[in-house]
């Protein structure tokens, strides 16, 4: 890192995406986006740290489903990396569609749509639009059955805002 610092991580897989690349461990996200994109990255935390919750109920049932950011750096490359944690049990929608041959359970489809449309509503609460929902960004967990939309958060905006672009 810039600061002389290093980061170590484990990781499963690993994808790359439109801003960077992207690891996927057993409990943490690393991004690392390119330093031209340095400010989406500052969008999305800004946008994360402002989440708000109505009561503590609210806060239990969609915390899990958006990002926690765990930490933020610079390489001596000039790279910006994020770390989220992520549930142990979360897999990528598109790895899962990848498994499965691209076909998912009725089950699994009827999870993914249910906790999006939740997740759009809480989103929609927040008086943010989100910009960025796909099967490279959202994770589910079939064994707690719900989903989790932690990626692509650089292109939120405020609900009457202009579209981020890279």
């Amino acid at each position: 890192c810039i600061d002389g610092s290093y980061k170590q991580i484990k990781y499963k897989i690993n994808h790359k995406f439109e801003l960077g690349e992207m690891y996927i461990g057993d409990k943490i996200i690393l991004y690392l986006i390119n330093n031209k994109y340095e400010k989406l990255v500052f969008n999305a935390i800004d946008k994360l740290k402002n989440i708000k919750y109505s009561n503590y109920d609210m806060e239990m049932e969609f915390k899990k489903c958006i990002p926690n950011i765990q930490s933020s750096f610079k390489t001596i490359t000039g790279e910006v990396g994020v770390i989220l944690e992520k549930e142990e049990d979360l897999i990528l929608l598109r790895d899962l569609l990848d498994y499965y041959n691209g076909k998912l359970t009725v089950d699994i489809v009827r999870l993914v749509l249910n906790s999006l449309y939740n997740i759009e509503c809480f989103i929609k609460f927040n008086g943010l639009i989100h910009n960025g929902i796909s099967i490279d960004n959202y994770f589910i967990s079939i064994k707690n059955n719900y989903g989790a939309l932690l990626g692509g958060w650089w292109y939120s905006i405020e609900d009457k805002g202009n579209i981020k672009s890279s």
